[in-house]
């Protein structure tokens, strides 16, 4: 027998608070938004400090240093706090690097249009194509 997915998902959204979803993570795009424009494509040269790569890794990894059980984050993602550090200066100090990874990530004009064209509705709890 075959899970009824739309079933579950409708479950699922009845438990979930997509208001309060929608505020955090347009609060945490936004500030990994910043971070990356602003430190690894346009920062000064030199290594990051520890704590804002700290408050970036908590939103990317539901165990980076400093999660709690009630955090949002993208994945558990598993990896070492020093490795994520590493990684982000190692990206910061290649500039083709960074640049390469800001054009394959970056959100496209297709893209923000398809994002635009849907949202959730809070009364019915679903989704919607406007």
């Amino acid at each position: 027998m075959k899970p009824d997915f739309a079933k579950l998902f409708q479950e699922f959204l009845h438990g979930y608070d997509v208001e309060k979803a929608n505020t955090i993570w347009t609060a945490q795009s936004q500030k990994f938004r910043t971070f990356w424009n602003d430190r690894i494509m346009r920062g000064p040269e030199g290594e990051l400090d520890d704590p804002e790569i700290d408050d970036i890794v908590r939103i990317l990894d539901r165990n980076g240093k400093g999660n709690t059980k009630d955090s949002e984050a993208v994945a558990r993602a598993m990896i070492a706090q020093g490795a994520w550090r590493r990684m982000f200066n190692e990206i910061k100090a290649r500039k083709p690097l960074a640049k390469a990874l800001n054009e394959v990530l970056g959100e496209s004009d297709v893209e923000q249009e398809w994002r635009q064209s849907i949202k959730f509705t809070r009364s019915t709890r679903d989704i919607e194509i406007i």
